[in-house]
């Protein structure tokens, strides 16, 4: 009777590094700071005529979210979407406040000890508990406030 143990570790099945693989890359290259959802890839593909299905893109953002590269959050408004951005040292965007531009859509992590004292005072003017997650400031970045004088 064969031996039913498993002589060599499982390794998972490689992946392929497929052309709709490297042109979003290519996309993410050109995000830095900036958020981005499943439709601005998929219609970046498609400018670029790249034959994807749209669940390849899917499929490649939450690949690369499980290997690190890229972080998925929702905000306040976007309902049931999510959005990702290209993974740094904020990690943990449930723990402050995001600001994000809303002319070039660069998107800066407010992380400072300015965040406990806001959330002292909500909670000491109005009993507000404040839950980062998902809250973001909307203006214009300093480039863009320059920009339009």
């Amino acid at each position: 009777m064969p031996s039913l143990t498993r002589k060599e570790p499982y390794t998972m099945p490689k992946t392929y590094h497929t052309k709709a693989t490297q042109e979003i890359e290519q996309y993410l290259s050109l995000q830095k700071d900036k958020s981005f959802c499943v439709a601005d890839v998929y219609h970046y593909l498609e400018s670029n005529n790249v034959d994807v299905n749209q669940s390849t893109v899917y499929r490649t953002l939450d690949r690369m979210t499980d290997n690190g590269v890229l972080v998925r959050f929702k905000t306040a408004s976007s309902g049931n979407y999510y959005y990702y951005r290209i993974s740094d040292e904020h990690n943990n965007c449930d723990a402050h406040l995001h600001m994000q531009c809303r002319k070039c859509g660069k998107v800066m992590h407010l992380d400072c000890a300015f965040m406990d004292e806001i959330r002292k005072n909500l909670m000491k003017q109005y009993g507000f508990t404040l839950e980062c997650n998902g809250s973001t400031l909307s203006g214009l970045c300093r480039n863009c406030k320059d920009e339009q004088g």
